[in-house]
């Protein structure tokens, strides 16, 4: 006898493969309503996938001025950030190529601006040319990695996680005013 189809699952029609049962509720679409209220200036959390072009981190710069200027952030290090963008995407779409894409999130987290860009290429097997590669990979991230210690920044490099490929290039940048180390060997005034 054969079996009778559960009561929560649709059976596909005679002739097409299945890989299980259809189920009988379905999302409502369109979904509710968006969410149309202004965005806030406390954590914004971004995230691009971009060309490897020449025009890509141009795209970026205006990008990143944009994020922001919706969220109404200024001052210092948010004044740079779009030039670190570039700098960063720039220093990513040397490693990529053309046809491939490189990724940029961009956020703020506790205290600090958050970049990090993915590019495609991977490290060599053969050590000679690993080093030669760090080597150029080192000298295209040279600007970048000024405009991020002058800003009291931290930067570095990693493999990427699978199941992608390539390398993943990180920087942070406090957004808090660095202590000034004379103020604190100074007396304070009563």
């Amino acid at each position: 006898m054969p079996e009778s189809p559960t009561p929560d699952a649709v059976q596909p029609p005679s002739g097409r493969l299945s890989t299980g049962p259809l189920p009988t509720r379905f999302v409502r679409c369109p979904p509710g309503r968006p969410d149309l209220r202004p965005p806030h200036a406390v954590d914004p959390d971004y995230a691009f996938t971009l060309p490897s072009a020449l025009a890509t981190p141009e795209l970026v710069r205006e990008a990143v001025e944009s994020v922001l200027g919706i969220h109404d952030i200024s001052g210092r290090p948010a004044d740079s950030l779009p030039d670190i963008a570039y700098e960063l995407v720039w220093h990513a779409c040397r490693f990529t190529p053309e046809g491939d894409s490189v990724h940029l999130t961009v956020r703020r987290h506790a205290g600090a601006f958050h970049l990090a860009v993915h590019d495609t290429h991977e490290r060599h097997r053969h050590s000679q040319l690993n080093s030669r590669c760090d080597a150029r990979r080192e000298r295209s991230f040279h600007s970048c990695a000024t405009l991020v210690a002058d800003h009291h920044g931290t930067c570095g490099t990693s493999p990427a996680v699978a199941p992608t490929r390539g390398t993943l290039t990180l920087l942070s940048l406090p957004t808090e005013p660095e202590p000034d180390p004379e103020a604190e060997a100074r007396p304070a005034v009563r």
